[in-house]
């Protein structure tokens, strides 16, 4: 079972979770926590590309590159 919540989520719940994510204190961290763990539970399914992308985000720690594909 995966939960997603905020701040109003009751404590309860996070004492009784394995694996409690958090992406920074941004809005919508909920979507990016909930986007790691699917990462890696799918085992690194979302390094497909996309056949008809038009740009490719490299990550680094310090900075991103946008390479344009088209």
């Amino acid at each position: 079972m995966v939960i997603v919540g905020s701040e109003k989520m009751p404590g309860e719940v996070f004492k009784l979770a394995d694996w409690n994510v958090s992406v920074k204190n941004q809005p919508m961290s909920e979507v990016a926590a909930l986007a790691v763990f699917l990462d890696w539970h799918l085992k690194k399914a979302l390094d497909e590309a996309f056949a008809s992308g038009e740009a490719r985000i490299v990550p680094s720690r310090d900075r991103r590159e946008i390479q344009h594909l088209s």
